[in-house]
């Protein structure tokens, strides 16, 4: 029986390393077709440990969370506001090629919400602050602001 490294069996690992070791030594190899073995290999494992760890899984949707708002000289009030919050695929990797690590990221975000009217009692009268609240989440590439 074979054993597992990362859900992939070692023979399948070895039978990629044997095919771009036997294309060095005869001379047919470049740096293309080693970048693409070791490529394909990560991303075999990559594909393969997540899909046995159910730790792993993308997870991103919605949940209910309670936020103070407060401001100077109003009275705090207790809100509840839906938010986005899981688990999204992120994996990197050196590519030959470029010379570079490669990052392929997700993050879950917002994809469509409502706003919220919330009225603060203020010394000097009423405010109304307007917030986001989610009703929709996804995996969506990583970046600092949408």
């Amino acid at each position: 029986m074979a054993k597992i490294v990362s859900g992939l069996p070692v023979r399948l690992i070895s039978s990629v390393m044997k095919k771009s070791s036997s294309n060095l030594k005869s001379g047919r190899s470049n740096r293309t077709k080693i970048s693409t073995n070791i490529v394909l290999l990560f991303c075999l494992l990559a594909r393969l440990s997540y899909a046995d760890s159910a730790s792993l899984k993308v997870d991103c949707r919605k949940y209910g969370n309670r936020h103070v708002i407060a401001e100077d000289g109003c009275q705090p009030v207790m809100v509840q506001l839906n938010v986005c919050s899981g688990f999204c695929r992120t994996f990197s990797f050196y590519d030959i090629d470029s010379e570079k690590v490669t990052v392929i990221g997700k993050c879950c975000r917002m994809v469509e919400n409502i706003w919220v009217n919330v009225t603060l009692n203020c010394s000097d009268g009423h405010r109304v602050v307007r917030l986001p609240s989610a009703t929709e989440c996804r995996c969506f590439d990583c970046a600092a602001d949408r």
